[in-house]
This record gives C-alpha cells, sequence and structure tokens, in this order.
C-alpha cells in the first residue's frame, strides 16, 4: 500500500497504480461472501455476459460495479514495412443494472514502427499506422521521430443489452454500441480526431459446458481529419468452454473490412483463458494470430477485472 502512495501519477506509472487499486479489490473479494454475486464480464468471454443475465433475472436485477484494467500488444510487418509493434493500457470502469450496462474506457497507447513512433487508435489498432506514418511526414511533425511514448488515446463511452428468450433452443442476444470521443492528439497520432461509432449484436447458445457464438457489426468512422478512414464491418464465431468451474477457454475466428483507404480484409484467430478464483475476481488471457496481410502477425494481452454488487 504505501509502496503505491509513493508511486506518482507519470504515465509509465499508471498502469503499477491499477495494478494497485486492484490488488487492494482483490483483498475485498476474499472477504465479500455476504453479498450477492453474479459472474465477471471480460472482453473476451460470451459465455459470462449470458450467465450475468440469467443471474440478474434471477436476483431481482442487481447493481453491479465493474473495475478492470490490463494491457494488449501487438507486432506485425503487415506486407511491406518495417517491424511495427503497438501496446495499449486500457482503464474501464462499468455499471450493470441487471441485463444492461454501461462503460468508459480511458486508454493509454504507445506504437512504434521502426524508428517512427505512431500511437494509433484501438478502432484501427496498428494496421494504420503506415497512413499515421505517411500523414507525419507530410505535416512534417519530426518531433517524435525515434522516441517511445504513451499518451491518452480516444476514450470510449459503450453500452449492451442481453435478452434471453424462454425457449430452450433460442440463443442468447446481447447488443452493443460504443462511440469513441476524438481526446486524443491527432498531430502525435494518438486518436483519429473524430467521433466514430461502432453497433453490433452477439448471439449465443449456452448449452451445458460449451457457448458457439456468432457476432457482427459495423464501424461508422468520422474521418474529421482527412486521415483516410473508412467505415467497416466485422464479425466473428467461436466456441466458448467451461471443463471446470473456475476456468473457461475459448476460440474465435475474426474478420474485418478494410478500415482505410489502401487497405485489405483483416483475418485473424484469437484464443483465450478466464480463471474466476473467487465471485468477483478474474483474470483473462487473450491472443491472436494474423492470417492476412492487413491482421498483425500476432499478439498477446491480459486483463484484470473486479465485479462488486452495490446493492
Amino acid at each position: 500500500m504505501l509502496a503505491c502512495r509513493r508511486r506518482g501519477l507519470r504515465p509509465g506509472g499508471v498502469l503499477f497504480v491499477a495494478f494497485c487499486v486492484l490488488a487492494l479489490a482483490a483483498a475485498f473479494e476474499s472477504r465479500a461472501t455476504t453479498q450477492a454475486a453474479t459472474p465477471a464480464d471480460e472482453p473476451n468471454s460470451r459465455r459470462t455476459t449470458v450467465e450475468a443475465a440469467e443471474a440478474a433475472a434471477k436476483e431481482g436485477r442487481p447493481v453491479v460495479l465493474g473495475l478492470s484494467t490490463g494491457f494488449d500488444y501487438y507486432r506485425g510487418d503487415y506486407g511491406d514495412l518495417d517491424v511495427a509493434e503497438s501496446m495499449t493500457v486500457p482503464i474501464a470502469v462499468s455499471v450493470d443494472y441487471g441485463a444492461f450496462g454501461v462503460g468508459l474506457t480511458i486508454p493509454l497507447r504507445r506504437a512504434e514502427i521502426g524508428a517512427e513512433v505512431c500511437n494509433a487508435e484501438r478502432l484501427i489498432e496498428v494496421a494504420l499506422c503506415r497512413r499515421f506514418a505517411e500523414i507525419a511526414r507530410d505535416r512534417g511533425l519530426l518531433d517524435f521521430v525515434s522516441e517511445s511514448s504513451w499518451g491518452l488515446g480516444d476514450v470510449q463511452l459503450d453500452a449492451s443489452g442481453t435478452w434471453i428468450p424462454d425457449a430452450v433452443w433460442a440463443p442468447a442476444m446481447t447488443g452493443f454500441g460504443s462511440v469513441s470521443f476524438p481526446t486524443g492528439d491527432v498531430d502525435k497520432a494518438l486518436g483519429t480526431g473524430g467521433y466514430d461509432v461502432t453497433l453490433g449484436t452477439d448471439l449465443s447458445w449456452l448449452a451445458g459446458p460449451t457457448l458457439p457464438f456468432v457476432s457482427a457489426g459495423y464501424v461508422f468512422a468520422d474521418d474529421a481529419k482527412g486521415l483516410g478512414l473508412e467505415n467497416f464491418p466485422f464479425a466473428s464465431v467461436g466456441l466458448a468452454w467451461e471443463p471446470v468451474r473456475p476456468l473457461t477457454l475459448s476460440f474465435s475466428y475474426d474478420w474485418r473490412g478494410p478500415a482505410a483507404e489502401g487497405e485489405g480484409d483483416a483475418h485473424s484467430i484469437s484464443p483465450s483463458v478466464l480463471w474466476r478464483p473467487g465471485r468477483h475476481f478474474s483474470v483473462e488471457l487473450f491472443g491472436a494470430l494474423g492470417l492476412s496481410r492487413s491482421a498483425p502477425d500476432y499478439g498477446v494481452g491480459t486483463r484484470i477485472a473486479l465485479r462488486m454488487p452495490v446493492r
């Protein structure tokens, strides 16, 4: 605790502070045995979303506060680039009321192409670093060449709702949407400079220890700064499996359309492992393996999440 207090709020220490907060929250979780619990809802685990909605229906729509952090790391050459790297540290807070939820994500970003730094917005991932680098050269933005720096990306507000039909054979349906706000510095390639909107839906079938799922959606990219961004669709299909109660394994195939002028479709596969040692605390590890030129060669990441019923 004292170590956490002594650390400053410099960008390099934000991840440490976030983990300190979650470590203290985990200590709370070990004592929170008298409160009603709902399963955690991690980004790559549809199973927990469905279970949370079922629990909410039985327990009278509890209000649940969620906190999470972690990191994403992607690496690739995208066919004709020097090796590109991207890292994101998201700090997220969410509030769920029954089967409905809202969340806010504040991302810290760093990405690099060879000697050129390119802090890319998560929406387009690192695939558009090439375009950002071209614009940086055109504008004479040489102040961040050969530097590695953290910066605030575009803050994202999201919402979702899950409906579980009475028929056993019918899938659970989750509608989701998000808006990215232009909080990142466009001249330093920290954001897109526009209000990007994502809308989609997810269908899943909970059948014992397995949960097959499909999802699809569309991103409306606001190319306010002339970065060459384009609207694009995306889709995933996969399967989650719970061999034992604390552990969930999942695997998906992911596709998205071209996100910018001159880009092609991106294809990748994504495995993940979710471990829930307690009713409120969870840890997830996930990866990505690119199958096309516009996708990263590979990626890894983690999420540490806490969900606390507040009534």
